[in-house]
């Protein structure tokens, strides 16, 4: 059985229910302190994508702000090229989805693109 470390769970929740349930937060408070990393998910527009970002920037950017004051990490979402993925960088993001790196992929296939990036880091580490 395989252990998984708090830090690597992500516990995601829609902006629109963030806080109107206090019971919610309350147990995302709780899960934080055990070290889960909460995201709250479509922040800024109403379909959050990178696309939109360069056009939102007054937006995004006070918003990533927020995130690292709060010792929060932001996701860019919907990044579809390689000129995307370089864009949110630029904002002092770490992390992106899209189809650029996978499309959606049911929870097995997931696994399975999981397991074969950690043996490929693996290999790498070996080498060096």
């Amino acid at each position: 059985m395989r252990v998984v470390s708090p830090r690597n769970i992500f516990c995601g929740r829609c902006r629109r229910v963030a806080c109107r349930h206090s019971v919610l937060c309350l147990q995302l408070a709780a899960l934080q302190g055990l070290g889960v990393r909460i995201a709250i998910d479509d922040v800024g527009t109403d379909r959050d994508a990178i696309g939109t970002v360069r056009n939102s920037t007054t937006i995004v950017e006070p918003l990533v702000d927020l995130a690292r004051n709060m010792r929060m990490d932001a996701v860019a979402e919907g990044v579809e090229n390689f000129e995307q993925v370089m864009h949110p960088r630029t904002l002092g993001l770490r992390l992106a989805q899209g189809y650029v790196f996978a499309p959606p992929l049911p929870g097995s296939s997931f696994l399975l693109l999981q397991a074969a990036a950690a043996d490929a880091t693996e290999r790498i580490r070996a080498v060096a």
